[in-house]
């Protein structure tokens, strides 16, 4: 899992993607002060653009 959320070069989360905690965006900062508890729901979104 870790491959699929974290920069290759940097091992921080990867820009494009972003995380929902129990429907609030949770910023960068906010990840590693932020508690899951059960039965929170938890949703990564894969920023995608193209042309």
């Amino acid at each position: 899992m870790q491959e699929a959320l974290l920069d290759s070069r940097t091992k921080e989360l990867d820009s494009t993607i972003q995380i929902s905690i129990n429907g609030k965006f949770i910023s960068k900062d906010e990840i590693r002060q932020q508690k899951i508890e059960d039965g929170d729901h938890i949703t990564f979104f894969k920023l995608l653009a193209g042309g």
